[in-house]
């Protein structure tokens, strides 16, 4: 009989308790693969040495958009472990956000963010290019009727055709009605859901009021591009995907805003290393 708890390493649900680690935490074994696991096998709080309460407390700053140093003055945890846990909460946050699923009414459009110094590409004169530009990143953005929203990483400078119709056709649901803004690319898209197109070009008066629910969101996401800065390039795409994520974390307070978060980057496999921040 199957006992409801997968396996992460073959994904069997025949798995069965084999006795506890030296954490206390109990373990499962696999009747098909032959391997043991635990609750955290696969996840971020693998190996985690963090007491329970300090991190509980990271998180909740966290959902109160505390910059990185008061986090790691009120933890008490050192710079560098407190920027790799937030980095694993946010890689987890980026694994949910794979399965997003928009539907109903979906506004969207795109947020240009400038690259890193170090990587800005410059004219054989030495200037920077200017407008939206190679030295801009390029991030989609959406908001759904059914209250889910998604912002992910499409390419540099204008969003082409194929990078809307990869970035946000796996998480619009067919059929769904787009309101956008009518650039060219968004055409491709609305055809490939198989949607209905509501345009409302900038010149629009009301075109303002028409995208608000998209403008709110980038809004968002600018605010904490500014209030958090120093973000590097190569992991905006995780920042993004945790200021859409923790729109979804419900509850009356934050204690269950935190206890939500805890509990969903239990059920997800995702890590984060990185030997080159520090």
């Amino acid at each position: 009989m199957d006992s409801g708890i997968a396996c992460p390493w073959c994904g069997s649900l025949s798995t069965v308790s084999h006795g506890k680690a030296k954490s206390g935490r109990g373990r499962r074994l696999c009747r098909d693969c032959g391997k043991t696991f635990s609750e955290t096998t696969g996840t971020i709080f693998l190996s985690r040495r963090m007491p329970e309460d300090k991190l509980r407390m990271m998180i909740n700053l966290m959902l109160n958009d505390t910059k990185l140093k008061a986090i790691t003055d009120c933890v008490g945890l050192s710079s560098k472990t407190t920027y790799l846990w937030r980095m694993k909460v946010f890689a987890a946050a980026y694994e949910i956000q794979k399965s997003a699923m928009l539907s109903g009414v979906v506004w969207i459009d795109e947020k240009s963010v400038p690259v890193n110094e170090s990587m800005v590409v410059r004219l054989p004169s030495g200037k920077k290019m200017r407008g939206v530009s190679r030295n801009q990143v390029c991030v989609a953005c959406a908001v759904a009727s059914n209250g889910a929203r998604y912002a992910e990483v499409a390419g540099k400078g204008h969003i082409t055709s194929a990078e809307c119709v990869r970035t946000y056709g796996a998480h619009i649901a067919k059929g769904s009605k787009i309101v956008h803004d009518g650039v060219f690319s968004h055409d491709r898209l609305v055809a490939a859901v198989g949607g209905e197109s509501e345009v409302w070009k900038s010149t629009a008066k009301e075109a303002h009021a028409r995208l608000q629910p998209v403008n709110s969101f980038i809004a968002e996401i600018e605010h904490y591009l500014n209030v958090h800065t120093g973000i590097r390039t190569r992991y905006l795409g995780l920042y993004c995907a945790w200021i859409a994520f923790r729109a979804s974390v419900k509850g009356k307070d934050i204690a269950e805003r935190v206890d939500e978060l805890v509990r969903k980057c239990y059920q997800i496999s995702a890590d984060f290393k990185s030997r080159t921040r520090y």
